[in-house]
């Protein structure tokens, strides 16, 4: 299950951001509650597309309480918004290996199209986190690279190589 990446690193949302008709997080998002279960890679049945929840405001507790960084973070630019980039960003402490010490990683999920991964936004993104030293997840389906040890922590001189080399790490993996 995803971290809030709200209790992470930022204690506010964006002001004037809201989620508009992105719903990505309704099909990313693990519920584990005791009246209402939902796995990853499927539509929540409350998810009313384009418009969001349809239980809203008594959703699960983890909706109220999560976020994806395009709401947490200004950096993230408009067309990074998850519905427009195809790409579900967020903090994550689970599975860092222990050579980055306590510092959070950066999830990106393709929430459709592996391709999404190729767009020069997200690639810039991308390459920011990783030139940072910042573990950098990336997944798709049920396939998670850390992009770090796909990568041996080689430098990346610009998006476009960042691009070939995701492509090149997911068709090894067979995806």
């Amino acid at each position: 299950m995803p971290d809030n990446a709200k209790n992470l690193l930022i204690d506010q949302l964006v002001v004037g951001r809201e989620c508009g008709r992105c719903t990505a997080c309704c099909k990313e998002l693990v519920i584990d509650e005791p009246d209402f279960k939902k796995d990853a890679d499927i539509w929540c049945p409350n998810c009313v597309f384009d418009e969001g929840c349809g239980i809203y405001p008594d959703w699960p507790e983890i909706c109220k309480d999560w976020y994806c960084l395009w709401r947490l973070d200004d950096a993230f630019r408009e067309g990074l918004r998850p519905d427009k980039c195809g790409v579900l960003f967020h903090l994550t402490t689970e599975h860092i290996p222990e050579r980055f010490g306590r510092k959070p990683g950066l999830a990106a999920k393709a929430t459709e199209d592996i391709k999404s991964f190729q767009a020069p936004d997200v690639v810039q993104l991308l390459v920011a986190y990783y030139g940072a030293g910042v573990p950098v997840f990336i997944n798709f389906k049920d396939r998670s690279l850390l992009l770090n040890d796909a990568l041996k922590d080689r430098p990346i001189p610009d998006w476009e190589a960042l691009a070939a080399a995701i492509a090149e790490v997911f068709n090894q993996a067979g995806v």
